[in-house]
């Protein structure tokens, strides 16, 4: 998906993200699944069922990659800039 170039050099091969899907399966602590769609500098969480927003990540960046669902860490990671991200999804 993407080279690694230089120290904090990445190139991304692909420039559509495509978005990223969070089952009950991958977080039991969900009422319901969750899809993230990726914008330019933007992630929006919307429910699966309603489709209802349900919080948006705002980056001063252009987000270049979006990752599947990290399990064990239970985060996203994402590419913007030269810089790597980690969002952890806390459910309240």
């Amino acid at each position: 998906m993407w080279d690694y170039k230089g120290e904090t050099d990445f190139i991304i091969q692909h420039e559509k993200i495509s978005p990223v899907s969070i089952s009950l399966e991958k977080y039991l602590k969900l009422e319901s699944s969750l899809i993230v769609v990726p914008a330019t500098d933007s992630l929006v969480f919307l429910n699966n069922l309603n489709g209802r927003k349900l919080t948006v990540y705002k980056s001063e960046n252009v987000i270049r990659y979006v990752s599947e669902f990290d399990l064990f860490t239970k985060s996203l990671y994402i590419i913007e800039s030269n810089k790597i991200l980690r969002l952890e999804l806390k459910v309240l």
